[in-house]
């Protein structure tokens, strides 16, 4: 079974609707992080430009989201996040490598993660073992009775040097190290092979005629 990758623009639009998000979130998200980290210096300590991205991102994908009735912030096993109920699905912020938005490559987390993350990339796993018998073409949404049951766990990976920002949204099922290995799907919402461009609108009728239309009176 192949790796879903998405990266049409109306494909990934779609598949973002399934998920209560959309294109604008995802990447106003990633710029709040970008305009964060741009905003610190050398003369800040070691890892505040990747912090300082993260915080942010988590404050601004919360602000965006979390108006709605399906989303809430969440902080389960310490890991702040967005929680959909109904979807059983989470998202959190992570910063990645220069692997995001690249499909012959997959981002890495940029600094090595805990238990929390092995314990999140493990439930990811555990929700795709009768996954013969569902779509194989995208992760299954399905409800959840509560934030205590198993959720299913998106990290929104954002990359960026210099000008190059990137953003996918994607579902890792394995991990070394600490480090993502392996994911079940990938969606990539800005920057590197993704699709960003709008599609195409029809035209506007015209208000009025460039050709005036002679009036004479009926006799």
């Amino acid at each position: 079974m192949g790796l879903p990758i998405l990266k049409n623009y109306i494909e990934v639009g779609n598949r973002l609707r399934d998920l209560c998000s959309s294109h604008d979130w995802l990447i106003e998200t990633a710029n709040a992080m970008a305009a964060a980290g741009a905003e610190c210096t050398d003369n800040d300590p070691s890892g505040a430009r990747g912090w300082r991205r993260w915080q942010m991102g988590t404050r601004r994908i919360r602000e965006l989201h979390c108006t709605m009735d399906d989303w809430c912030r969440d902080e389960t096993d310490q890991v702040a996040s967005i929680y959909n109920e109904r979807l059983g699905v989470r998202i959190v912020i992570c910063n990645t490598d220069d692997g995001t938005c690249i499909e012959a490559r997959a981002p890495k987390n940029r600094s090595k993660k805990g238990a929390a993350t092995d314990r999140a990339v493990d439930g990811n796993q555990a929700s795709f073992w009768d996954y013969g018998t569902l779509d194989d073409k995208v992760v299954p949404l399905r409800a959840a009775s509560s934030i205590a049951e198993a959720m299913v766990t998106w990290h929104l990976c954002v990359y960026h040097e210099g000008d190059d920002l990137r953003a996918e949204l994607s579902c890792a099922i394995a991990a070394s190290g600490g480090f993502f290995e392996e994911y079940r799907e990938r969606i990539f919402i800005f920057g590197g092979e993704a699709d960003t461009r709008e599609p195409l609108k029809k035209p506007k009728p015209e208000s009025g005629s460039d050709f005036d239309i002679p009036v004479t009176r009926k006799k």
